[in-house]
């Protein structure tokens, strides 16, 4: 039999492992995570729960530090105030008050879209990997990935954002073939695309 000592040993690792980790998970999930639900494909329902808009987003990555550092007090209960102490509480906190840099954000004439500028890098390095691998075999460009980012970067400018606005414009003025699909999203998801051609200084009319 392993000794109580090895026990202890072994719980108080295992419960600084989950402990670390909800540290970090929570962490990667503001820049990977945070609304990636508005793009995910109705299979991926975990993704579209928990990271759909942006104060569920805050909260699932709340929600992930809470349950890794609760799961840690379990592991080794005697250790209950080092996972749950002031740096946790800063931690926390930190969330809140980072979040609005990774998000699309609107207060009165303010507004910046980094979640947007995300997809929009995104779509860009998609499209450089197509044209390297792919578009030599005549394989068609993934229209469905891109109309669901395109929506959500769609969804931002109809909501006044000028950030939104920019960065789907710049996709939208490619004279290539993302630029033409770009095109086709928007004009397939709007209900008058002559409107949204004219707020975004593009000419969607004619490509369809």
């Amino acid at each position: 039999m392993q000794s109580p000592d090895l026990w202890v040993w072994w719980a108080d690792l295992l419960s600084e492992w989950a402990s670390y980790s909800a540290y970090g998970l929570s962490m990667m999930s503001v820049p990977y995570l945070w609304e990636l639900g508005c793009e995910a494909r109705p299979s991926q329902r975990l993704v579209r729960f928990f990271f759909t808009g942006s104060l569920r987003s805050v909260v699932s990555s709340e929600l992930i530090f809470l349950v890794g550092n609760l799961v840690a007090a379990l592991l080794a209960p005697w250790k209950f105030h080092e996972f749950f102490n002031g740096t946790a509480l800063v931690w926390s906190i930190g969330l809140v008050l980072v979040s609005p840099l990774f998000m699309n954000v609107k207060i009165g004439p303010v507004s910046w879209a980094t979640r947007d500028r995300i997809r929009k890098f995104q779509l860009e390095c998609s499209y450089r990997e197509y044209i390297r691998f792919f578009a030599k075999d005549n394989e068609p460009l993934p229209y469905e990935a891109i109309k669901r980012r395109v929506s959500c970067m769609l969804k931002g400018v109809m909501q006044g954002n000028r950030g939104s606005a920019r960065h789907l414009a710049e996709l939208a003025r490619r004279d290539d073939e993302l630029g033409a699909n770009v095109r086709e999203a928007i004009a397939e998801l709007s209900d008058d695309p002559l409107q949204v051609g004219e707020l975004l200084g593009v000419d969607l009319v004619s490509d369809t």
